[in-house]
């Protein structure tokens, strides 16, 4: 058996392989709402209610025993201003991974109490 003739419907011809994704499909980067520079990354947390900012801030306090990444928090009535600090030239895994645990612990401290009023 001829592997060109059982292949034929992946090749245009022999050379070139046609391509996988479609073109009216089109492909979005998941937009990123941290203002990222060279050696840092910082987002405003904003909150309805006051207890919910102190909340996310508790959570970032105990976060912050266990990461790697340097941590810097600016709280004020509901906003909470977190940056997170490179020690290396440039943004590595390390940071990156702390922002996005970071807008999990908001998601959780948000869960929490959406699931406490709605008991109340």
């Amino acid at each position: 058996m001829n592997i060109s003739k059982l292949m034929s419907g992946y090749f245009l011809n022999e050379n070139y392989i046609t391509p996988i994704v479609k073109p009216e499909t089109p492909i979005v980067a998941k937009k990123s709402s941290w203002n990222s520079q060279e050696k840092t990354m910082a987002r405003v947390f904003e909150f309805n209610k006051r207890k919910y900012s102190e909340k996310f801030l508790l959570e970032l306090l105990m976060y912050n025993r266990e990461t790697d990444a340097d941590l810097e928090f600016r709280f004020k009535s509901k906003k909470v201003t977190v940056v997170i600090k490179s020690r290396s030239p440039y943004l590595s895994e390390i940071e990156v991974e702390a922002a996005e645990d970071i807008d999990k612990i908001r998601k959780d401290v948000m869960y929490h109490f959406a699931d406490r009023e709605s008991n109340e």
